[in-house]
């Protein structure tokens, strides 16, 4: 049988090179010179007998057998997807479960314009958690790692503003690490707007190997408009000085920038800032970049133009040697970097979000309640439980054969969410289901017939509501063509 390229086979080429990539299995390539035109041969349908007639070099096998092997040139039926839906056995088990969020606290020091507390009737209460939630959280979350023995997980202090319950994120690491068994990888990750850290706290994070997010969003002229006090000062002068107690005692940490449509137009300014600040302090200071959906709510500026700013920050660093990433907006491109496909991230039922009241969430963005810490295990036996842990690539039918259909996996379901009620919704299975979110999330969740999805997808189309998903095409596009070719 003639071999043929997969009808999941996508390409994006520059002046440079061209990179392959398969959008259901997430294998990839990237071609130079020679091996462009042979694929540029399989592409015009010449057979790989008459390529190995008009091509020489040694090579040419191994090329043709690595495009097999990655299923980009297939001689029969393609293959199924590389990545596996859960099966209901695996998800009442728990074995899903990795990431723990403790929400410790929903009351912050600040007054942020675009926190997401605002769209949410659930983390805006200001309570603060106890340490009996803490602990039957943690004894809980330990006990399902443990007995389906994983290696490596994660726990992340979060709110609100963590440090505004400090002895109850001390007390919980501490906790946790008497009780972790040796052999088990656990990384911390606290997320903090740094105007209460000082130097017992830093210490106590470089002694603990806690990643630190801290929230900076450009100079002092972009921070201090949108991360004030509820008195409407800026906080910048307290973070910019309290970031030195993490220098001090060497923490790792980043700077997390919320990328809004103000602060992408300095982002440059912020550069020139961070490397000023490196050099003075000889000492690394890494920027992460996050594009949240749930709090845009500007429109000044294209998907295209937002783009532009991204990638030009990106080159700019680059030229100043600071490290920069993407965070939320590298997302969906990392996953091909790692070859990571599946889900997009932890809300598809790898972490449990707990606020302070005990109930349980899939993130914090996402109000969507699992259940409570008394009832930990039942979770798992749930059928909205089930649901998000079938939201994986391959089994959206809203999604099928999109470009980045394995990478993007349907994209963040609390931003889907949110924009859901602005938009009727940026995948189909929002669009004609009830208004609460829980029917909404499961509606996203379940498996439409093909019929279902078809028309939904026509309601789509019809009503503009791709914009979601054209942003994560574009974003990975460009994102490709910088770092790849």
């Amino acid at each position: 049988m003639a071999y043929y390229l997969s009808n999941h086979l996508q390409e994006i080429s520059t002046d440079h090179g061209t990179l392959l990539y398969h959008s259901k299995n997430g294998n990839n390539l990237v071609l130079h010179e020679g091996a462009v035109e042979i694929y540029q041969m399989l592409k015009a349908g010449d057979s790989l007998e008459k390529i190995r007639q008009e091509v020489e070099g040694d090579q040419l096998q191994e090329f043709l057998d690595n495009l097999i092997q990655k299923h980009f040139l297939i001689d029969g039926e393609e293959p199924a997807p590389s990545n596996r839906i859960p099966d209901e056995t695996y998800i009442k088990e728990g074995k899903m479960l990795e990431h723990l969020r403790l929400n410790v606290t929903e009351a912050c020091n600040l007054r942020c314009s675009y926190c997401y507390e605002r769209v949410s009737d659930v983390w805006n209460q200001k309570r603060k958690m106890t340490w009996d939630v803490a602990k039957k959280t943690i004894d809980s979350f330990l006990s399902v790692i443990q007995k389906n023995e994983k290696k490596k997980i994660s726990v992340r202090f979060f709110g609100g503003e963590p440090f505004l319950n400090w002895d109850l994120v001390e007390k919980s690491m501490d906790y946790i690490e008497s009780k972790r068994s040796k052999d088990l990888q656990i990384n911390y990750i606290i997320n903090t707007n740094g105007t209460l850290m000082d130097d017992s706290r830093a210490r106590f994070l470089a002694e603990h190997q806690v990643s630190v997010s801290l929230s900076v969003d450009g100079v002092k002229e972009i921070h201090d408009r949108f991360r004030v006090y509820p008195n409407g000062s800026g906080s910048f002068d307290v973070v910019d000085q309290n970031m030195n107690h993490l220098i001090q005692h060497k923490c790792k940490f980043n700077l997390s920038v919320v990328c809004t449509e103000e602060t992408l137009t300095r982002l440059t300014d912020f550069i020139d800032y961070i490397s000023k600040k490196q050099e003075e302090l000889d000492y690394s200071i890494p920027i992460c970049f996050n594009f949240v959906q749930i709090t845009e709510e500007e429109s000044r500026l294209s998907p295209e133009e937002k783009i532009d700013y991204l990638i030009k920050a990106l080159k700019y660093a680059d030229e100043k040697k600071v490290q920069s990433f993407g965070g939320l907006t590298h997302f969906v491109f990392e996953k091909l970097l790692r070859n990571s496909i599946g889900n997009y991230c932890g809300g598809s039922g790898s972490e449990f979000s707990v606020a302070p009241s005990g109930d349980i969430f899939p993130c914090s963005g996402l109000d969507i309640k699992l259940g409570n810490v008394e009832s930990f295990e039942q979770i798992f036996q749930s059928e909205t439980y089930k649901n998000l842990c079938q939201r994986k690539s391959g089994n959206i039918l809203q999604c099928r054969d999109c470009e980045i259909e394995c990478f993007c996996s349907g994209g963040c379901i609390a931003d889907v969410v949110s924009k859901a009620d602005q938009a009727r919704g940026y995948f189909g299975g929002y669009a004609n289901t009830p208004s609460t979110q829980q029917e909404k999330m499961c509606s996203a969740c379940s498996h439409l017939s093909e019929q279902e999805a078809e028309t939904l997808t026509a309601s789509k189309k019809e009503n503009g509501l791709y914009s979601y998903c054209e942003m994560q095409k574009k974003l990975f596009r460009r994102l490709a063509e910088y770092y790849l070719l």
